[in-house]
């Protein structure tokens, strides 16, 4: 098959080899662009879009939170008066809102519990909280960081009340 390929190019005179040539290296950059850079260039637009969306989100979100400071009176809460009722009450509630197969632990610990996540949604878990806030339990301590898009992982304290 070689040998067809030289017979026939050897055969084309000077001017048709270099327009074959010039052919072949024309296509070989449009094919290099097609399967290579255009892929990767709409992939680092489109993430580049992404962060800046999920910049503006956080900028509306502190912007919201300032807007409307957390205030706390006296006695709304909650009191539960041991562990063993705080964690029914936190795992019914987790079970009424299907986080159970998210949560990785939940732990007693000296004045409360504690209950992580690994990865959970972010919004089933956002509301959560909220339901829980609105029955009057709030949390003393909370930690969340985002794993992927919608996804977080959350550490959350509750304590017994005195």
């Amino acid at each position: 098959m070689w040998t067809q390929i030289n017979q026939a190019w050897s055969q084309l005179a000077q001017r048709e080899r270099a327009m074959i040539a010039g052919m072949m290296v024309f296509l070989a950059v449009v094919l290099f662009y097609l399967l290579v850079w255009s892929p990767i260039h709409k992939g680092y637009v489109q993430s580049m879009q992404g962060e800046q969306k999920a910049m503006a989100d956080w900028q509306w979100l502190n912007e919201q939170v300032v807007k409307h400071p957390r205030t706390q009176s006296a006695g709304s809460g909650l009191v539960f008066t041991t562990q063993s009722q705080l964690m029914g009450s936190i795992q019914k509630t987790l079970r009424d809102e299907n986080l159970l197969p998210f949560m990785e632990s939940i732990t007693p610990n000296a004045k409360g519990i504690n209950v992580g996540f690994k990865e959970v949604p972010a919004p089933r878990f956002f509301r959560w909280l909220s339901l829980l806030e609105k029955q009057g339990l709030v949390s003393n301590r909370l930690q969340v960081t985002p794993v992927k898009q919608g996804i977080v992982q959350a550490t959350v304290g509750f304590e017994v009340g005195k």
